[in-house]
């Protein structure tokens, strides 16, 4: 019955003659009322005082009819009542229009239309701010650049005038602003509800990244590495977080050429030092890495990595494999370890064979862990020198070999290795494997001892406390000492046992009875 009256109302309205004098004497009361009985739910009565004044070419009615078709889903007269006021130049009619067809929702997508009254409304907002202007007094001329519609669009933007916005940036972004760009894919992540639009924001973030806008870059990187509003792909993060560091250090090395050319003199002391405190970008990832933020770590690295940079290479390896959590892929990062082994890089070599050997974040392969650490031991790495010894020692992985153990140990001892020395130094002191020699067991902890290995000041502190000829309890006393501050429970004992039977040392029981306990 309702949607009866309605259409014959509009029927009527159409049909008969126009009173072009009561269409031109309409007055606030006429809107007022009009806008009262649609408020009360009487539509019949709004659209009899609305209808007429439409068709008499009322821009204002015009807009209050389109904006009640829209409403009821019927875009075809909404469109058909906004064009009419929008051609008037009716500010909001403008906009909606423009807004319907970049939007694409309720009809086929339109940019060309879109932008045309966007940019209509935009001037046309304009010419309303330079008029009001135009009638306010005069005050003291301010030098200020010329506001560009980005400029006008923040300003809406800031008030949270989205609407405003788009009509600002929407004209400006289809011209290739890449700033526009941005805070129209900016404004599609942050709004709530149904104009929250998160393919429409990739869309415009990533046309302002590919005109090189370094947050737009960063965001998508950003987007695409942690997964939740676009789906996980690291091959894109990793495309635009390495496009965004690559502009980033370009526009610090373009920031730092225009400050350093028109000096032609050399750095002062100061600039100097500004230089030096600038840390580069491997020890930048470094920092965010310590700090778990993987994300910036990943920016600072990947284009190193790229580029060949052996530490880069290794670190990435250590994120995408040893990391848990969104980062974690062990097919890439043990892609970046074998680019850096293929680089002769020896702490990678290492690192991996040391992973191989004990099962750690990959499947134990003792072929594999002795074949990489023979190669970084070959190349001198200390480390890996020692491992072997042990290995070769133990007998567990392979065969025992002490000769080979012995060998290894000595290659590593004569890099200052503490625990090397230590190791081959019980060989020589207990024949295991080689024969006994006490001299050189007693010269190797000496070294052992100054390279702050522990177990080396403890046996080199009893073979003087326990020197059948001519113990040495004051030598003996500050070795053990010196392991027993840092905790080994043998240190403790024999200190006890040194003051309470005051070898070296004045008798003190109650020091005895404090480091027995």
């Amino acid at each position: 019955m309702r949607l009866l009256c309605l259409l014959l109302v509009y029927v009527f309205a159409c049909v008969a003659p126009v009173n072009s004098s009561w269409a031109k004497t309409k007055s606030q009361a006429n809107y007022k009322s009009a806008e009262k009985a649609f408020d009360k739910g009487d539509v019949v009565t709004a659209l009899m005082i609305w209808l007429p004044l439409a068709e008499a070419g009322d821009k204002q009615a015009q807009f209050v009819l389109g904006k009640y078709n829209q409403q009821h889903n019927d875009i075809d007269h909404a469109i058909f009542w906004y064009t009419r006021a929008a051609d008037q130049g009716h500010l909001e009619a403008q906009t909606r229009l423009g807004l319907i067809y970049s939007d694409g929702k309720a009809i086929e997508k339109n940019p060309q239309l879109g932008s045309r009254y966007l940019l209509m409304a935009a001037r046309n907002q304009q010419a309303a701010a330079r008029s009001v202007r135009a009638t306010k007094p005069k005050a003291k001329k301010k030098k200020s650049r010329k506001q560009t519609d980005y400029d006008m669009g923040m300003s809406a933007y800031k008030k949270k005038d989205y609407t405003s916005a788009l009509m600002y940036w929407l004209p400006a972004s289809e011209s290739g602003d890449a700033n526009a760009e941005y805070m129209v894919g900016r404004m599609y992540l942050e709004q709530k509800g149904e104009r929250q639009d998160t393919e429409k924001a990739v869309y415009w973030l990533s046309r302002a990244a590919d005109h090189g806008h370094l947050n737009a870059q960063n965001e998508l990187g950003m987007m695409y590495l942690h997964g939740g509003q676009v789906e996980k792909d690291l091959s894109q993060a990793a495309k635009w977080l390495l496009k965004a560091s690559t502009n980033k250090h370009a526009q610090l090395d373009k920031k730092s050429t225009s400050k350093n050319s028109p000096k032609k003199s050399s750095p002062t002391k100061s600039a100097k030092k500004g230089r030096l405190k600038e840390q580069p970008p491997y020890n930048k990832g470094m920092i965010a890495y310590q700090k778990k933020d993987y994300a910036t770590a990943l920016m600072y690295w990947y284009p190193l990595a790229m580029d060949g940079n052996v530490g880069a290479q290794f670190m990435l390896g250590n994120l995408y494999l040893r990391e848990d959590g969104i980062y974690k892929n062990p097919a890439q990062g043990m892609d970046w370890y074998e680019r850096a082994i293929s680089q002769d890089d020896i702490n990678t070599t290492k690192s991996l064979g040391l992973m191989y050997l004990y099962g750690d974040d990959v499947n134990k392969n003792t072929d594999k862990a002795i074949e990489l650490l023979l190669k970084a031991a070959r190349k001198g790495d200390a480390e890996s020198q020692f491992t072997l010894g042990n290995v070769y020692l133990e007998g567990k992985v392979v065969k025992a070999n002490p000769p080979k153990a012995a060998y290894w140990y000595q290659q590593a001892s004569k890099k200052k290795h503490g625990d090397a020395q230590f190791a081959l130094a019980e060989m020589y002191m207990n024949g295991l494997g080689i024969k006994k020699n006490t001299k050189k067991a007693v010269k190797l902890y000496k070294k052992a001892d100054k390279n702050g290995q522990l177990e080396a000041s403890l046996a080199l502190a009893k073979s003087y406390y326990q020197d059948s000829k001519k113990p040495d309890y004051k030598k003996a006393s500050s070795l053990f000492k010196k392991a027993a501050d840092k905790g080994l429970e043998d240190a403790e004992f024999y200190m006890g046992e040194i003051n309470y039977l005051g070898q070296g040392v004045k008798k003190d029981l109650k020091k005895a009875f404090g480091w027995y306990s």
